[in-house]
């Protein structure tokens, strides 16, 4: 008696044959590799994915878990808030990875970068890939936006940042915001407009001591 075929099944595709299957997977590896997260983290999350490396903070796991669970496509505003090295961008790859190998896309931004190359696309002599920085902010699946705080903080920067978060917001796209701020700077830093998208459970606090001091195993260097 022969075993029965293989099932191989795509997330909104239902069954398919292997090779579209592998056809699909290898686009999504392509997606995460264009994405642009720090290339140490992207070993990370791939180590962790493969089952090689573990978070030893209860409460990181925590939060992966929680932010797994929001990034359903609704439009979640999220912001990873806390000092240097507590994991903030770690895990904000390892969400990066999570929606790209699901068949959707992702774009890691520092905020400073961000806001000089949306700068460049406006210009009339602006490169194809400048127009599409522009383009791709308003349509990717999951935004990440790291170290906020390391804007110019001029008018047009948190203006073009706002825009940005409530059109994304109303599109029903992801996005996640990163910064060292306190809790209480925070709000004062991204304005009312963010700040209310982000409101509740939106507002992840990594209040541990920084990995890098602790030199964990599990989040040795973590961002």
């Amino acid at each position: 008696m022969s075993e029965p075929a293989k099932r191989f099944t795509i997330p909104g595709r239902g069954d398919v044959s292997e090779w579209d299957y592998q056809q699909w997977r290898r686009q999504c590896v392509d997606s995460y590799q264009r994405a642009d997260f720090p290339a140490r983290l992207v070993t990370w999350a791939d180590g962790w994915g493969a089952g090689k490396v573990q978070p030893e903070n209860a409460d990181w796991k925590r939060y992966w878990q929680h932010v797994k669970a929001r990034l359903d496509g609704a439009g979640v505003t999220l912001a990873f808030i806390g000092g240097r090295g507590t994991g903030k961008t770690q895990l904000a790859t390892c969400a990066g990875r999570h929606v790209c190998l699901q068949g959707h896309s992702a774009r890691y931004w520092r905020a400073a970068f961000l806001s000089e190359n949306i700068k460049r696309g406006w210009d009339d002599k602006a490169t194809e890939s400048e127009r599409k920085t522009l383009a791709s902010v308003l349509r990717v699946r999951l935004l990440v936006v790291d170290e906020i705080g390391e804007r110019n903080e001029t008018e047009w920067e948190r203006r073009n940042l706002t825009n940005i978060v409530c059109q994304r917001h109303d599109d029903s796209l992801d996005t996640i915001l990163i910064s060292n701020h306190d809790p209480d700077e925070f709000a004062p830093c991204v304005g009312d407009s963010i700040a209310d998208r982000i409101a509740g459970a939106g507002v992840l606090v990594f209040h541990w001591q920084s990995f890098r001091r602790r030199g964990e195993n599990g989040l040795a260097n973590g961002g």
